[in-house]
């Protein structure tokens, strides 16, 4: 799933930095691991991207 970095942070488990506004990608499962890492420092470090459907007139 894609996700969109809303607040910098390290990733603890790859110590990948993430830039605000950067796109990154992780399974349901690892972003539940890393939002609860980041819990302690305030949690919403990032956002599931909505799916956006593009429908053409006719």
């Amino acid at each position: 799933m894609k996700y969109v970095v809303l607040k910098e942070f390290k990733d603890k488990k790859t110590s990948e930095i993430y830039a605000v506004g950067q796109e990154i990608n992780f399974t349901a499962k690892r972003a539940a691991e890393a939002e609860d890492n980041l819990q302690v420092f305030g949690g919403d470090f990032f956002e599931k991207v909505k799916d956006e459907k593009i429908t053409l007139e006719k």
